[in-house]
């Protein structure tokens, strides 16, 4: 009791008021539309046992992204905030993915790892400032 199998090369499709609301690939990705809201913590696998090659990323990076405000044209009147797929992909192309139809989406957790490094770069700029010294400076 309590579980649900489906099998089959086909997507499994929920929808309400027959607007598609969310898509189950029969690989294993999800489409929703609209909000998502989390009682809990989402989550990502991000054990170092899952990866290798790992580089620390360069945190100058986020000095070319731009943070942008707007109107959603797919949501009439919806007000948002983030990035620019499009520059995005230019600057680090891993965080962009494509969906079938050609829109551009931004994984904006993995933005995480570029501001930690640029932090990180501002902190030894403040540090290393703080050490030099300076006749015309005031304290």
């Amino acid at each position: 009791a309590g579980n649900f199998r489906l099998t089959g090369a086909y997507p499994m499709q929920f929808a309400t008021s027959d607007i598609l609301r969310m898509t189950i690939a029969a690989g294993g990705d999800v489409t929703f539309t609209g909000t998502i809201t989390a009682g809990g913590d989402v989550i990502a696998y991000s054990d170092k046992k899952l990866k290798k090659n790992i580089k620390t990323l360069d945190g100058s990076k986020v000095y070319d992204m731009r943070g942008v405000s707007f109107t959603r044209l797919d949501f009439p009147g919806k007000e948002g905030s983030g990035v620019i797929a499009q520059e995005i992909q230019k600057i680090a192309p891993e965080l962009v993915s494509t969906a079938e139809d050609g829109t551009l989406g931004v994984a904006y957790g993995n933005l995480t790892g570029y501001l930690i490094e640029a932090i990180k770069d501002l902190k030894a700029e403040v540090e290393e400032l703080k050490k030099s010294k300076c006749d015309d400076c005031t304290k």
